[in-house]
Formats: structure tokens, sequence, C-alpha cells
């Protein structure tokens, strides 16, 4: 009997851990962000360990030619970043006219901003739709998940259910008396 009440207690502890990591899974943007910066720069990070020492090295590949310069990809992961973030997500477009409001300000700032600056940031002609594109695409996709704020009122919905697990599986006082006493 005490085996399994023990048991019982790990499972709602293992439950909790589940709620906490889909509830950090879902405010986690840096994958998203990362992504965006090898499509920027054509630059991905590889690791590999040395045979000898087996200490981890890490050494910049190049897979791509990058969209921009230094200055277009500094500027470009800034006004990403500004937009695909935890607090973002965590907020309330009250409805879908304002979230479509939203996406044709970030798109016509974003035309404005890279017309303006392609020559000064070296990105070609034929990369400036595909580029502006992508970008709003992705942002586009991304601020879908606050509007009538449904993803905060799902994190709601995670936190509940564990609060309802640990509180309806936890012992007590009155537990007592209905295994037996003490």
């Amino acid at each position: 009997m005490k085996e399994q009440e023990e048991n019982k207690s790990f499972e709602v502890q293992s439950e909790g851990v589940q709620d906490a990591g889909i509830l950090a899974l879902r405010l986690e943007t840096e994958r998203l962000v990362n992504r965006f910066r090898v499509y920027l720069t054509g630059k991905i990070i590889e690791t590999t360990y040395d045979e000898e020492t087996g200490e981890p090295r890490s050494t910049e590949l190049t897979i791509a030619k990058p969209k921009a310069n230094a200055q277009g990809v500094h500027f470009l992961l800034n006004f990403f970043e500004s937009i695909v973030n935890p607090q973002t997500v965590q907020g309330n477009l009250i409805n879908e006219d304002r979230y479509d409001s939203i996406v044709k300000e970030i798109h016509l700032g974003l035309i404005q901003d890279i017309v303006n600056n392609m020559y000064l940031w070296d990105i070609k002609e034929d990369e400036v739709e595909p580029l502006i594109n992508n970008v709003v695409n992705t942002i586009a996709l991304f601020l879908t998940r606050p509007i009538e704020n449904k993803e905060r009122e799902s994190y709601n919905q995670t936190i509940r259910h564990q609060e309802t697990n640990s509180i309806s599986n936890r012992g007590g006082f009155a537990n007592v008396f209905q295994r037996g006493g003490v």
C-alpha cells in the first residue's frame, strides 16, 4: 500500500514537470530566431569533439551566401526579435482585424526599411521580395498565437491542470482516516 502511495506521488510530480516543460516550450522562441539567423547569415555552428580530449569545439560553417551584410543582418535580426519573443506571444490581439492591421503595418514598414537600405546593406534586388516574404510570413504565423487571448488561456489550462492534480492527489490530515489511521 505504501509503495502505491509513493508511486502516485511520483506520478503527480512527473506530470507537473511535464506541464512546466510544455509551458517553457510554448514560450521558447530562440529556435525560431536562430533559424532566421541562419537564413540571414548563411552560417551554422557545428559542434565537434576533439578525438584526444573529448572536449567540444564549435566551428562556424558557411552553408549559403548571406542575405545582407553585417549591418543589414543586425537590423533584420533586431526587427525580427522585437516581434518574435516570449513577451509578444503572451499578449492579446483582440480580434483578427487587429491582427490583420498589425501584419499589414509590419509588412509595409519592412518594405520601406529594406528598399531604402538595400544598397547600404548589400541586399541584391532579386533577393528583396523573397526576403520580405520570408520575414513577414514567419511573423504573421507567429502572431496568430495571441489572437483573442487563446495562447494565454491555454497556459492557464496547463497551470490549472497541474494545480488540480497537485491538490487532488495530495494526502493531508483527512487522508489519514481514509487509510485506517496513523
